[in-house]
């Protein structure tokens, strides 16, 4: 591609990643409202993840369809039991929050990308032996623990038996991953790692947006680790600009002539525009009737002109 071909490919990336964040936001409301009594004050958890696997020309021609099929599903469950380990996944696109305490509190990378703990368990010995060496013959291994967090086995590879249904080469598909925090850098949870391990293991491409950093978790060394060969990180200034664009739209226009706003980049207030359309967000989804206008909300930032 030309470089001017290249800028605006990533431009389409970027939209994909925000249209992710939002059918993120609009699930994980959704599994609140379904799993957790209306009437009792609970903190909401903040991180999640979204994933969806889709091909260079859906980017290109920003056909988000995938993602509106699996918000026509996820408004149609409503039995507690389906959202119970706040993992939903349908076709090509997946969601994913951090399991509880019964699963030592893993990252909704790990549940997704390494459902059965090869990457993280092989990271944790490396580091356990190196920092253990001189007490140890033997590194530490949590190989003995039997409690397996179940939430996402099989939902990447069903994600990718879905794309070769549809355009049989694997090979040729972007993975794309949303996750409201930079993928960590914590001990025993090692999320950047674990991408890193899962990419060179795989060989597919993946595409990383983030909104925040956690306060437990050292950027420089997370990047450190995303920076290989087919992993390439959008950052959060990228998608806020982005984020922006679209909400400015958003709010200028009404209910009937909503669609995409093209981003030049320059943007004024863009903290002002995300703090007060979240506030707008938020009193929406205070009463449960009044829910049904998240979806309507994820339609919106969707819709294409």
């Amino acid at each position: 591609m030309t470089e001017e071909e290249t800028v605006c490919y990533r431009q389409k990336l970027v939209k994909f990643l925000v249209a992710l964040r939002d059918v993120g936001l609009e699930t994980k409301f959704h599994i609140y409202d379904i799993l957790l009594d209306p009437n009792r004050t609970r903190k909401r958890k903040s991180q999640f993840i979204t994933v969806a696997i889709v091909s260079k020309e859906e980017v290109i021609e920003e056909n988000f369809s995938v993602l509106e099929k699996f918000t026509d599903y996820l408004h149609g469950l409503h039995d507690p039991s389906a959202l119970v380990t706040k993992v939903v996944h349908y076709e090509r696109v997946a969601f994913a929050m951090n399991a509880g305490e019964k699963y030592f509190f893993e990252h909704g990378e790990c549940r997704v990308f390494d459902p059965y703990r090869k990457f993280l368990f092989k990271i944790i010995d490396e580091e356990t032996s190196q920092k253990k060496r001189n007490k140890r013959k033997e590194p530490y291994t949590r190989k003995g623990i039997h409690t397996l967090d179940k939430g996402g086995l099989g939902v990447l590879e069903n994600m990718e038996n879905a794309y070769m249904k549809i355009y049989n080469n694997i090979n040729d598909a972007v993975i794309l991953l949303f996750s409201f925090y930079i993928p960590c850098s914590i001990d025993f949870h090692d999320c950047a790692r674990v991408l890193q391990e899962f990419v060179k293991a795989s060989g597919h491409k993946l595409v990383i947006g983030f909104e925040h950093i956690h306060h437990l978790t050292d950027r420089k060394r997370s990047l450190k680790w995303l920076e290989i060969e087919n992993i390439t990180v959008v950052s959060n200034k990228e998608l806020e600009r982005q984020l922006s664009c679209q909400l400015q739209g958003l709010l200028r226009q009404n209910d009937d002539d909503i669609g995409w706003v093209e981003c030049d980049g320059d943007v004024d207030n863009t903290e002002d525009v995300l703090h007060a359309f979240c506030d707008d967000v938020h009193g929406h989804r205070v009463g449960k009737h009044s829910r049904c206008s998240g979806k309507m909300l994820c339609r919106r930032i969707l819709k294409q002109v």
